[in-house]
């Protein structure tokens, strides 16, 4: 092996160089650097109550059904929503979370050479996205 990174040369280098996704310390590392048993997280959109008990039943009746892809559409919830909201359902989006919204904006908005104004602290992805290349 020559040392080099298999990396070089195939993928474009701007997209080397954005920086790695932090998702905050995990409990066990936090446990274990701080010598800590019990320990209540509350970054990383985390919940330390664990979900309302009503979701387990939920979750469950899903089950059998849950190896299928979900309707990336969202049909039902779109439909749902659009009538509870009163807006049309193309006013909808549906994300994999804030930091996926953020992301999907930047790449549909922004220009080469356009430049961002944040604040910090801010989103992981906010730092991220704003030097994503765009096509």
């Amino acid at each position: 092996m020559s040392g080099t990174d298999p990396l070089e040369g195939l993928v474009r280098p701007e997209l080397l160089a954005l920086a790695d996704y932090n998702a905050g310390i995990s409990l066990e590392k936090m446990r274990s650097e701080l010598g800590l048993e019990r320990v209540v997280k509350l970054d990383s959109n985390e919940n330390p109550l664990s979900c309302s008990p009503r979701v387990a039943p939920a979750i469950a009746a899903l089950q059998p059904g849950i190896f299928r892809y979900p309707d990336r559409e969202e049909l039902r919830l779109r439909e749902m929503l659009s009538e509870d909201l009163g807006v049309a359902s193309n006013q909808l989006a549906f994300t994999a979370g804030s930091e996926d919204l953020v992301s999907i904006l930047f790449r549909m908005v922004l220009r080469p050479n356009d430049e961002v104004v944040t604040v910090i602290p801010t989103l992981g992805s906010t730092r991220s996205a704003r030097s994503m290349p765009r096509l």
